[in-house]
C-alpha cells in the first residue's frame, strides 16, 4: 500500500485543461524546447551544462587530436555496465570508423580480474600490451574520478591521461592531463559531447546516448531528454546491428519505448560484464557483420536467462537476512559479485529503504548499494571514507570494497546514521499522482496526448492519475494468481484494468466493490483492434459509511 500524493486535486474539464496541468505539474518552461526537439540549440545546451565544460572539451579534442597527429597509441578505458559499454563504443567509433585512425584500441576491465574503474591492474595491463613504456593518450570513459593514486601513476609512465567521468567526486581529485567532468549527463552523455565536437556531427552516436542514459538511471530532462528521444527515434528508423539482433532474440517487434531499454536492451548488454566479461557486448554495439552479431546477441540473451536465475537464487538468501533496520544490509560468501547490485536494487525498490548487498572472498568484501530518492547513497557512504579500500557512485547507487574485518563496523555507523537523521516516516512508498480525472477521459485522444511527453524515465515519469468512486463490474486472478483483471464503471462508461502483483488482493475485492484507483493509460492492440486501459498503480476501497 503506498501513501497518494496528489499535485493537484483538482479534475480537468477538458483535455486541453489536462494537458495544461500536466505541463504545470512538470514545471514546464519552455513549451517549444520540450516538445518541439529540433528548436534546441547551442545555447540551450551550454546553459545546460556550462561553459567550463565547453573550455574542458576544446582542450580533449586538442589533446586527442595531438596524439593523433604524433602517431601515438590511444587508448579508451571503459566501464562494464551498459553506460560504460556505449561510451566505449561511441568514442571508440568516432575515432577509428568517422576520423579513420587505426592506433585506437577499446579495453573494459573484468570486474573480477581488474575490479572497478581505473586501476593499477588496468593500467599495467594497457601499458604493456599498448603503450610498451611508450607516450600514448589514454582517455577513460565513465570511471576514473577517484582515480588519484593510479593517474598519478600513469603519468609518471609517461601516459597522458584524459579523465572523462560523472561520478561523484570526493574530497581530492585526479589531475590528469584534461579533466572533462560533469555530473548533468552520464558517462555516455560526456562521449556523446566529445565526439560531436571532434567530428562536428550532431546525430553520431545518439543510440548508444539513448541507451546508455536510460541505463545508467540519468533523469530525462532538459538536454537529456532531448537527445534520448532522438536517439530513440533512430534506434527504431534505422538500428545498428547489434541492437536489431539485440531485440529480435529477445522476441521484441514493436516500437522502442525508453522503458523497453530498461528491460531489454540494457539487461542483455550489463548481463555479459556482471558474469564474465563485457568485451562480448561492446563488440555486438561495434560489428558490422551479420553472422558475429547473431552470435553475440544469442549469446548475450543466453547470459542474461542465467543472470535471471542468479539474482532469484540470490534474492532468497538475501530475504532470509533481513531485519526491521532502516537500511538493507546483507552479506554473505555465497552471492555473485556481478549481481549484488540487482539484488540491492530489488531490496530497495520492494522495502523502500537504503540496501547494501556484500559478496566476501578472502576476506574481502565487494558490496553494491542503492538507495531511494530521499537519500543520497554516496554522500552517506562518504562519511565513512575511511572504512572502504575504494568507493564511488552516486546519489542513487555507489559501489565499494572494504575489509570483512571492518564490514560490522561499517554495518553499525550506517544503522545509526540512518536512526539519529532519519524519521521511519520517510521509508514509506508514495505515488506522485498528477490529479483526478474522470473515466470519460479514457481513450485514443488521451493516449496521444501523453505520448507527446515521452520519453518516459527519472524526474518525467509517466503521469499516473486518480480515478475516483469507481464500481467493480468484473474481477479476477490471472497469470497463475499474481495478477488482477478487473471491469470498472462510473456508471457511464466502462474500462478495462490490469492490476500486476496485486493477485492478492483478490480476496478483499468483489463484484460491486466501489473502489479508487491510481493509474496510468494502457494502450492495448490485439488482432489488429486497438483499446484503451488502466494499468493500475495502487487500488483502495471507498469508505462508504
Amino acid at each position: 500500500m503506498y501513501k497518494w500524493n496528489l499535485k493537484n486535486k483538482n479534475k480537468p474539464a477538458t483535455l486541453d485543461e489536462l494537458n495544461q496541468m500536466l505541463i504545470d505539474n512538470r514545471k514546464i518552461k519552455n513549451n517549444d524546447m520540450f516538445f518541439n526537439v529540433k528548436n534546441v540549440g547551442i545555447k540551450e545546451v551550454r546553459s545546460f551544462l556550462g561553459n567550463d565544460f565547453f573550455v574542458a572539451i576544446n582542450k580533449a579534442v586538442k589533446c586527442i587530436f595531438e596524439s593523433i597527429s604524433n602517431g601515438e597509441n590511444i587508448v579508451i578505458h571503459g566501464d562494464y555496465d551498459a553506460d560504460g559499454v556505449t561510451s566505449t563504443a561511441l568514442l571508440w567509433q568516432a575515432i577509428y570508423e568517422e576520423i579513420g585512425y587505426k592506433n585506437v584500441f577499446p579495453y573494459i576491465p573484468s570486474r573480477f580480474e581488474q575490479g572497478y574503474g581505473l586501476s593499477y591492474d588496468s593500467l599495467k595491463f594497457i601499458n604493456q600490451k599498448y603503450f610498451e613504456d611508450k607516450k600514448g593518450l589514454l582517455i577513460t570513459v565513465d570511471c576514473g574520478i577517484t582515480a588519484v593514486e593510479q593517474v598519478k601513476y600513469a603519468k609518471q609512465s609517461d601516459i597522458k591521461v584524459l579523465l572523462t567521468d560523472h561520478h561523484q567526486k570526493s574530497r581530492t581529485i585526479p589531475k590528469p592531463d584534461v579533466l572533462l567532468w560533469t555530473d548533468k549527463l552520464c558517462g555516455v552523455g560526456i562521449a556523446y559531447f566529445l565526439a560531436k565536437k571532434l567530428l562536428n556531427k550532431d546525430d553520431f552516436g545518439l543510440d548508444l546516448f539513448a541507451i546508455g542514459t536510460v541505463a545508467d538511471l540519468q533523469p530525462l530532462t532538459n538536454v537529456n531528454r532531448i537527445l534520448v528521444k532522438k536517439g530513440l527515434e533512430q534506434i527504431n528508423l534505422r538500428p545498428r546491428l547489434g541492437i536489431k539482433k539485440l531485440l529480435d532474440v529477445a522476441g521484441f517487434e514493436r516500437q522502442i519505448k525508453a522503458k523497453d531499454i530498461g528491460w531489454v536492451i540494457a539487461p542483455r548488454i550489463n548481463a555479459s560484464g556482471r558474469l564474465y566479461s563485457a568485451f562480448d557486448s561492446l563488440r555486438l554495439m561495434c560489428t558490422k557483420d551479420n553472422t558475429l552479431a547473431k552470435q553475440l546477441a544469442k549469446k548475450l540473451d543466453n547470459i542474461n536467462k542465467e543472470r535471471k536465475e542468479k539474482t532469484e537464487s540470490m534474492i532468497k538468501i538475501a530475504e532470509q537476512q533481513l531485519t526491521n533496520d532502516l537500511a538493507s544490509f546483507i552479506v554473505s560468501e555465497n552471492f555473485h559479485e556481478g549481481i549484488v547490485g540487482l539484488v540491492a536494487g530489488r531490496l530497495t525498490q520492494k522495502y523502500y529503504k537504503p540496501a547494501l548487498v556484500l559478496q566476501v572472498e578472502d576476506n574481502i568484501a565487494k558490496g553494491s548499494a542503492r538507495s531511494i530518492p530521499e537519500i543520497d547513497i554516496i554522500k552517506l557512504l562518504r562519511q565513512f571514507e575511511g572504512e572502504f579500500i575504494n568507493l564511488g557512485g552516486h546519489s542513487a547507487a555507489a559501489g565499494f570494497s572494504i575489509k570483512l574485518d571492518n564490514v560490522e563496523n561499517l554495518k553499525t555507523k550506517i544503522f545509526n546514521y540512518l536512526n539519529n537523521t532519519y524519521n521511519n516516516k520517510l521509508f514509506s512508498a508514495s505515488l506522485s499522482i498528477e490529479f483526478p480525472i474522470d473515466l470519460d477521459f479514457i481513450g485514443g485522444d488521451l493516449w496521444n496526448l501523453i505520448m507527446q511527453y515521452e520519453p518516459f524515465g527519472i524526474q518525467n515519469k509517466e503521469p499516473l492519475f486518480l480515478l475516483p468512486n469507481l464500481r467493480i463490474v468484473d474481477i479476477k486472478s490471472v497469470g497463475k494468481g499474481k495478477h488482477l483483471s478487473l471491469n470498472l464503471t462510473n456508471e457511464k462508461h466502462f474500462v478495462k484494468s490490469i492490476a500486476f502483483g496485486m493477485g492478492s488482493m483478490l480476496d478483499e475485492l468483489d463484484f460491486d466493490t466501489k473502489v479508487d484507483v491510481v493509474g496510468s493509460i494502457l494502450e492495448n492492440v490485439w488482432n489488429g483492434n486497438t483499446s484503451y486501459q488502466i494499468k493500475i498503480s495502487d487500488i483502495k476501497k471507498v469508505n462508504t459509511k
